[in-house]
């Protein structure tokens, strides 16, 4: 079962189809193989928060949830695009404080991956070629 996200994250669609539409127009053979390359990278992405969290390393963390905040709203994918800016601001925040981390900044940083693994999932499973 998947996550449920918090309120406000849950309030933005998975994928803004009219803005899809807006910069996609019809060509749907361009927007198709765009999600695919995106799915394919940023699960390399994804997957690299993981191991970047693991080792403490906030600095690579926070650039992996910048490409995931921009290469989602590039294809529309607002939910992810929006839990990828938190990750990024809170790994920012503790990167700039340049401190200890504790365990309540591992713990949400844990939890911000998770959201954005759940985004993540929900765009995979967006049947774009229905939907767009």
């Amino acid at each position: 079962m998947m996550e449920v996200l918090p309120a406000h994250l849950e309030a933005l669609p998975v994928v803004d189809t009219d803005e899809a539409q807006r910069q996609f127009g019809m060509d749907t053979d361009i927007l198709f193989k765009l999600v695919q390359h995106f799915l394919k990278s940023s699960a390399v992405v994804i997957e690299d928060m993981t191991i970047c969290l693991r080792e403490g390393d906030y600095t690579a963390l926070a650039r992996d949830a910048h490409k995931i905040k921009g290469s989602a709203l590039y294809v529309a994918a607002k939910q992810l695009s929006a839990c990828g800016a938190a990750l990024e601001k809170h790994a920012k925040a503790a990167e700039q404080e340049n401190r200890s981390l504790d365990r309540t900044d591992l713990e949400r940083a844990d939890q911000l991956i998770a959201q954005v693994q759940t985004a993540f999932e929900r765009v995979k499973q967006f049947n774009f070629s229905s939907e767009v």
